[in-house]
């Protein structure tokens, strides 16, 4: 089932002067998450290391994620 059959509306809008990523939901949730949403830790250009492909062999760095309700 798609958001729109569901009859959601998503908008999403980005500004390049933040670093925090955050999610506004219409009934007064919102998820902020620490880092944003670069977690997973640099490849440094090297694209044959083991996690490329498979995410649960990749290493990842610690993030917090914040739910409140305005």
């Amino acid at each position: 089932m798609s958001l729109m059959e569901s009859d959601i509306t998503f908008e999403f809008m980005f500004n390049s002067k933040i670093h925090a990523r955050e999610i506004i939901f219409s009934n007064g949730w919102n998820i902020k998450m620490d880092r944003g949403l670069d977690y997973f830790q640099s490849l440094a250009g090297n694209y044959f290391q083991i996690g490329v492909d498979d995410l649960k062999l990749r290493p990842c760095l610690e993030t917090n994620f914040d739910f409140y309700k305005k």
